[in-house]
């Protein structure tokens, strides 16, 4: 699972990754975020409700039995985040830029197979953005939420399950590599950048 359930007392905790649309709704459901725990936290009595959250969200939760899929995943025309924010599918990181010449760090199970994701903006409000036709896979996807995908694909043209069989995890460990690497270099240039002079008017 990638989510985390704790029961204790009158207190429900769930960690999961961060999703952009998980905040406002958690807490339309009397959430409040531990930042110690860095779970959200709420009255026990709520369980049903929030089930249904993270179901909807993750397509996870611990009484459900599902199995994890590979779904393919094909973008249509060009996408952006919200500034400093990450591309995200299904409750998932896609890609994240952390700087407008960072270049995009790719999440966790991720593989492109053609096309890109860069980083763009400004230096203060920078944005993650793919490319038009780009092609990716996303491993690990429970398959309820694979199927869901399927029907709404949310900002990709379409998605599809694939055969594990298909995947290639070589070619996901050189990509992600290779992905790091280019984002340390831009950051180490970035740093090293001189800071421009200011001539400061009379």
């Amino acid at each position: 699972m990638n989510i985390g359930i704790s029961r204790e007392d009158k207190t429900l905790a769930v960690r999961s990754e961060y999703n952009s649309g998980l905040p406002a709704r958690a807490k339309q459901l009397g959430g409040r975020w531990n930042k110690g725990r860095r779970a959200w936290e709420f009255d026990i009595r709520a369980e049903p409700q929030v089930r249904d959250l993270y179901l909807d969200i993750y397509g996870e939760w611990d009484d459900v039995a599902t199995r994890d899929v590979t779904i393919r995943c094909t973008v249509g025309s060009e996408i952006v985040s919200a500034d400093q924010s990450s591309l995200q599918l299904g409750g998932r990181v896609v890609a994240r830029a952390y700087g407008r010449d960072s270049g995009a760090s790719l999440g966790d199970g991720v593989l492109v197979e053609s096309g890109s994701f860069y980083s763009s903006g400004s230096r203060k409000n920078w944005i993650t953005a793919v490319k038009p036709g780009t092609v990716f896979r996303l491993f690990d996807v429970p398959e309820r939420k694979a199927r869901q995908l399927t029907q709404d694909p949310e900002w990709c043209d379409s998605v599809e399950i694939v055969e594990d069989a298909e995947v290639d995890t070589k070619s996901l460990e050189d990509e992600q590599v290779r992905t790091h690497m280019q984002c340390c270099v831009l950051r180490k240039t970035e740093a090293s950048a001189p800071i421009p002079e200011v001539q400061l008017q009379p």
